[in-house]
């Protein structure tokens, strides 16, 4: 039990060593810029909205073209019928996640009355 216990330590040991931590940013005024260096790529885990007319988006420009490659999953919460419980006629939104390989420069734009939220690391490739 011991040598189980020891080689389970030492694997979650190694595993924290190469592990990235995740980032998270509130958008509500200002643009994420995030510059993805070559050789690098950017995992981005989670990107929601909660309010606005609009729906936010995350823009890749490589090579000095453009492309909005990511929307913004609402998060509606008027349709919570009581705490936790969403309405049966309101499917939650699926929320995608992608990897940006660089050299390429993302920003997500902020949503006039909306706040973004998005999970993101960026490591070597």
């Amino acid at each position: 039990m011991k040598r189980f216990f020891l080689l389970l330590s030492v694997a979650g040991f190694a595993g924290a060593i190469f592990a990235v931590d995740f980032k998270s940013v509130i958008i509500t005024t200002s643009a994420l810029t995030i510059n993805v260096p070559d050789g690098h790529i950017l995992h981005i885990r989670n990107f929601t909205q909660e309010g606005g007319n609009e729906r936010g988006v995350v823009t890749v420009t490589i090579n000095n073209q453009t492309a909005n490659v990511l929307n913004a999953a609402i998060i509606d919460n008027t349709a919570v019928t009581s705490p936790g419980t969403p309405s049966p006629t309101v499917p939650p939104e699926i929320i995608n996640e992608i990897v940006i390989a660089g050299p390429a420069t993302v920003t997500v734009p902020p949503i006039a009355s909306a706040t973004l939220f998005i999970s993101f690391r960026k490591e070597q490739d």
